[in-house]
């Protein structure tokens, strides 16, 4: 994972509050690399999913959960 990403992972562990900013930051890039396939593992790594890159980061911004949690967040906010 890039600084970023180990950053993000860290502060969702944390569970620190999160600007507006790095929310929709979140969901751009959870929604990229979803839209991407990374929110699964490749086949090729179906044995070693920790060398899988893109669904590593895909699960250290959040996964699923928080690609929802921020959809909803934002759409909230935007209303």
């Amino acid at each position: 994972m890039t600084t970023i990403g180990l950053s993000r992972m860290n502060q969702l562990i944390s569970r620190e509050k999160l600007s507006l900013s790095v929310l929709k930051r979140t969901f751009s890039f959870l929604s990229r690399t979803k839209g991407g396939g990374y929110h699964k593992i490749n086949p090729k790594y179906k044995d070693t999913p920790w060398r899988d890159k893109g669904y590593v980061a895909f699960l250290g911004w959040g996964g699923q959960s928080m690609l929802t949690y921020s959809e909803s967040k934002l759409n909230q906010i935007k209303e």
